[in-house]
């Protein structure tokens, strides 16, 4: 029914005048336009027009994607699920990729343009001292 309103085979007021017809409006609350569109047919009539968009939508990728992606590639954390619900608290995984990401970020600003690699090395220490487990990737066993 939806693919219906696509096709530009009838006019906006043939097309409103058959919802009439079929009863989709209550008696005496019909449109007044169409009346006086009936009446009086405009010389030309409107045409129903789809807008098909030529652009796509840019990606947005912003620093902190970069750094978090860079950090679930590197450390294993058995992926937990997150819960959408407001009054459900994030997994601890969750919590520590976000403290890792904003340490990270604020190394590289402060430091006036660290590479990302460095400074996640410079995060990763100072994780450890305070407790947080880390394990490599490259370092887990299954």
């Amino acid at each position: 029914m939806p693919y219906s309103r696509i096709i530009k085979h009838k006019d906006l007021i043939t097309r409103t005048k058959n919802l009439i017809h079929g009863g989709m409006y209550r008696q005496g609350k019909e449109p007044k336009w169409v009346v006086v569109a009936d009446r009086f047919p405009p010389f030309r009539l409107p045409e129903l027009t789809v807008f098909k968009h030529e652009r796509s939508v840019p990606s947005i990728v912003y620093p902190e994607d970069k750094l978090r992606e860079q950090f679930y590639r590197t450390y294993d954390l058995r992926k937990d699920t997150a819960s959408l619900f407001e009054n459900q608290e994030m997994p601890e995984s969750m919590k520590l990729c976000q403290k890792f990401v904003e340490r990270q970020l604020k190394i590289i600003r402060d430091s006036g343009g660290m590479s990302s690699l460095k400074a996640q090395r410079m995060v990763e220490e100072e994780l450890r001292k305070e407790g947080h487990v880390l394990m490599r990737l490259d370092e887990a066993e299954y």
